[in-house]
């Protein structure tokens, strides 16, 4: 034990050693850092683009179901009115007893918007979107949509006529 008494830490500590980061390893940790965040980022972005689009696609089912269910009942589909509303009735506001509440898109600003188009016999309609990751989606349906300038990139229609 008593050979161990004289050591003192100064002997076990290398003087020449660095105390700290040199200003090149902070540069690269920033930059790791930075490019992590940055991925992270733009990951949860797509996440919310691609769940407002799924959101936007199945309001599109729903508004099917009752626009068949309004055709069933009346031998045709409903007007559609100036602002390219189903029956007048404003998105996100009831159409009873169709629907509890007609969609509106999960951005909830005034563009981009759903727009519902119908014939002057009201015997087809067609519904128009805007999806936000159309350069992923392969379910865009309208042909030669150009994803960044168009008003409307997806659409779906009644089962008599193609969509456009």
């Amino acid at each position: 034990m008593k050979q161990f008494s004289n050591i003192t830490m100064k002997q076990f500590s290398n003087r020449n050693s660095p105390r700290g980061f040199t200003l090149i390893e902070l540069m690269v940790i920033t930059a790791i850092i930075g490019l992590i965040t940055a991925t992270l980022v733009t990951n949860v972005i797509g996440t919310k683009k691609g769940a407002r689009d799924s959101q936007r696609k199945h309001n599109f089912v729903q508004m099917q179901t009752a626009l068949q269910a309004y055709y069933e009942d009346n031998g045709r589909f409903p007007d559609a009115d100036n602002q390219h509303q189903i029956d007048g009735a404003p998105w996100g506001s009831p159409w009873q007893p169709y629907m509890a509440r007609v969609p509106k898109d999960p951005l909830g600003t005034p563009q981009p918007q759903y727009y519902y188009e119908v014939d002057g016999n009201k015997s087809w309609y067609r519904l128009y979107a805007r999806l936000e990751r159309c350069q992923e989606d392969a379910q865009i349906t309208i042909p030669r949509s150009d994803c960044e300038t168009e008003d409307y990139n997806y659409a779906v229609a009644s089962s008599n006529i193609a969509v456009e």
